[in-house]
């Protein structure tokens, strides 16, 4: 008897934002390492924000975004944000709200793999 083929999660709340998003999409510049217990599940995010907006910053494992998850809601520049698996590719997303929380298109997926460098364990 075959297994039967799993074709992974169906919703992909980063194509829906593409359509219904309003607003041009935010682009994140770039990802960086804490400074100290850097075990690869926590990151430094860095883009150039609107003082009037807010952000949200969503992970897919896939690069269309399929099965996005809303990682942190109101994330701002420079922040670090945890939730990362070390040594996967992750698909991260960024959007920005106005005032009416009416949420813009989704960046670019910005395609990240941490790494566990936390020798002392």
């Amino acid at each position: 008897m075959l297994p039967p083929v799993w074709t992974g999660p169906s919703d992909n709340p980063i194509a829906k934002l593409k359509v219904s998003g309003n607003g041009d999409a935010p682009d994140i510049r770039e990802f960086t390492e804490p400074k100290q217990f850097n075990d690869g599940r926590r990151m430094m995010i860095h883009f150039d924000a609107k003082p009037e907006k807010t952000y949200n910053l969503y992970l897919s494992i896939y690069p269309d975004g399929r099965g996005a998850d809303l990682l942190k809601a109101g994330v701002k520049p420079d922040e670090q944000v945890n939730g990362f698996r070390p040594e996967m590719d992750m698909y991260l997303f960024l959007t920005e709200l106005d005032a009416k929380k009416t949420e813009s298109k989704p960046s670019k997926g910005f395609k990240l793999v941490t790494h566990d460098n936390f020798a002392e364990k």
